[in-house]
């Protein structure tokens, strides 16, 4: 899943994912549907999360705490 996020990411322009996702919304639902989490703003309760951005995440070095 997390490889055809990144495809998708990747190689569709993002104006196109936004319109995708007005239509792709209720069947990743139903994937995601499950008793893990607790979305408080839409009432909804997932078994996990959709792959947000890489997974290696950059340094900050202006964000760290000394």
């Amino acid at each position: 899943m997390k490889k055809v996020a990144k495809l998708l990411l990747n190689k569709i322009p993002r104006p196109m994912l936004i319109k995708m996702s007005i239509w792709a919304r209720p069947l990743i639902y139903q994937l995601f549907k499950g008793d893990q989490f607790y979305d408080p703003i839409d009432g909804r309760s997932y078994r996990k999360f959709l792959p947000y951005g890489y997974g290696k995440q950059r340094k900050m070095p202006f964000l760290q705490v000394h």
